[in-house]
C-alpha cells in the first residue's frame, strides 16, 4: 500500500510457522522526519482495520523506513494554508484532520491482535499518538519522546490529556508545558513506553516473530510476543547518565508546588535566572535551563491549556479525552498564534513568533475555558468515528 503521492507507507506481509502471517507497516516520509498527512492517516486506518480483519494476520507491526524518526509529529503545513484559507474562522479541513487522526490513535489503543511500535529515532507530538496506544511500545537508544507543541502554540494533544495527567505530576506538567525530551528510559518511567531494545536486534526481532508457532487467544499471543521481547532485551542499555527528570525533583517540586499561572510564572523566571548564572552547569542543570527557556519562550497558551487539560484529564477516560481534544484543536485551529507558531517554526523558520497573548498571567480563566468549549460552527465528526472502532472491537462506552 502507498500514499497517493509519496508513497508514504511501505507494507509488508511476513510469512510464519503454520500458514500464519504478520503485518508489518513502516512510515515512509524521512525527508519530512515521517510527519503524518491526512492520506498516512487514512490508510495506515484503513490497514490495520484491513489485517485486525483477517484471521491468518497474527501480530502487527508499526516502524519507520528512517534512522531518524519514528514520526515527529502531524504535517501541519497544510493546516497552516487551511487557516489561512479560512482567515482563522470555522475550519473544515482542521476538524477532519484532528477527527481522523484521534480515531487511528484511539484504534491503537483498543488494536486487539498484538501491536508492535517499534520508536527508533524521534517520537514526538502526532509520533506519540502512533506509539504509547500500543500493546507493545519499543524504545531503542536513539529514541527521542516528546510533546514540543509550545513551541508552534497547538498543545499536547494525542491522548496527551489522558497520558500526561497520569504521570508523577511534575513531570506531566513538565512535558505538557516546556516541550522537553525524554530518552527511552525516561519513557519507561513516564508510561510511554514498555521496553528497550539495541536497535541493531531488529532483524532478530523480525525473524524470532515469523519463527513463532501462535497459541490460540488474544491472551497467549500477546504473551509470546511479551517473552520473545524480554529476551532480546539489553539491560545495559541505559545504564547512562541518572534520569534528569528524576535528578530534577528539589527544582520541579517547588516549580509546581502550587499551579496558579502568576506564581508559576515567576518560579520559571526564577529558576531560569538561577541556572543562566551558573559558569559550568552540568547536563541536568542544562536540560532544565532549556526547558525553562522553552517556556518562557513558548506560545502562553499552550502552558495554559496544559493546566487546565491536566486537572480535566483526571476523571476522563480515554475516549473522553479525545473528544475534549477535537474540541480544543478545532479551536486552536482559529487562532492566530497557531498560525504564527507555525509560520515562525516551519515556514518562514526564523524562529521568531510574536504570540497574540503575550502574557502568561493574563489570560483569564474565562479565556482558557474558551478553548475547550465544543465549536458549534463546525460540524461535529469525532464522537462518530469513536464510535465506529468500538463498534469493530464490540467494545461499550
Amino acid at each position: 500500500m502507498s500514499d497517493t503521492q509519496e508513497d508514504a507507507l511501505i507494507t509488508d506481509i511476513i510469512e510464519g510457522k503454520s500458514g500464519s502471517y504478520i503485518g508489518l507497516v513502516r512510515l515512509n516520509r524521512p525527508q519530512a522526519l515521517n510527519a503524518l498527512s491526512l492520506p498516512m492517516i487514512q490508510a495506515l486506518y484503513q490497514q490495520l482495520v484491513q489485517w485486525h480483519q483477517d484471521t491468518s494476520i497474527q501480530a502487527v507491526i508499526l516502524a519507520s523506513s528512517s534512522e531518524k524518526a519514528f514520526c515527529a509529529g502531524g504535517d501541519v503545513r497544510l493546516l497552516y494554508q487551511s487557516m489561512q484559507e479560512c482567515e482563522l474562522q470555522a475550519n473544515p479541513y482542521a476538524a477532519d484532520y484532528f477527527s481522523q487522526e484521534y480515531q487511528l490513535d484511539y484504534l491503537i489503543h483498543s488494536y486487539e491482535k498484538p501491536l508492535i511500535v517499534w520508536g527508533h529515532g524521534f517520537v514526538l507530538g502526532g509520533g506519540l499518538g502512533l506509539f504509547w496506544g500500543a500493546s507493545f511500545r519499543v524504545a531503542t537508544e536513539k529514541t527521542v519522546f516528546g510533546w514540543p507543541e509550545i513551541n508552534i502554540g497547538l498543545y499536547p494533544d494525542v491522548g496527551g490529556t489522558y497520558a500526561l495527567s497520569r504521570m508523577p505530576k511534575t513531570l506531566g506538567h513538565w512535558l505538557g508545558m516546556t516541550g522537553s525530551f525524554l530518552d527511552a528510559s525516561e519513557g519507561i518511567i513516564a508510561g510511554l513506553a514498555d521496553i528497550t531494545l539495541p536497535s541493531h536486534a531488529w532483524p532478530n526481532i523480525l525473524n524470532a516473530l515469523s519463527q513463532i508457532e501462535w497459541g490460540e487467544s488474544v491472551a497467549q499471543k500477546k504473551a509470546q510476543v511479551a517473552a520473545l521481547l524480554s529476551h532480546h532485551a539489553n539491560p545495559e542499555l541505559h545504564v547512562q547518565l541518572p534520569s534528569f527528570w528524576l535528578a530534577s525533583q528539589p527544582q520541579l517540586q517547588w516549580l509546581f508546588a502550587d499551579v496558579e499561572p502568576y506564581e508559576l510564572y515567576q518560579r520559571f523566571q526564577t529558576l531560569h535566572q538561577e541556572l543562566s548564572r551558573l559558569n559550568s552547569p552540568t547536563p541536568q542543570e542544562q536540560w532544565l535551563l532549556k526547558g525553562c527557556q522553552q517556556f518562557l519562550k513558548g506560545a502562553p497558551r499552550t502552558a495554559r491549556i496544559a493546566i487546565e487539560q491536566i486537572r480535566r484529564g483526571h476523571s476522563l477516560d480515554l475516549e473522553a479525552c479525545f473528544e475534549l481534544e477535537w474540541a480544543i484543536s478545532v479551536n486552536c485551529a482559529t487562532s492566530m498564534d497557531l498560525l504564527e507558531g507555525i509560520r515562525a517554526q516551519l515556514i518562514d523558520r526564523d524562529k521568531t513568533p510574536t504570540w497574540q497573548e503575550a502574557h502568561f498571567c493574563e489570560q483569564t480563566d474565562l479565556w482558557v475555558q474558551g478553548f475547550f468549549n465544543n465549536p458549534e460552527s463546525v460540524p461535529q465528526h469525532i464522537k462518530k468515528r469513536l464510535q465506529a472502532v468500538n463498534e469493530l472491537f464490540n467494545k461499550t462506552h
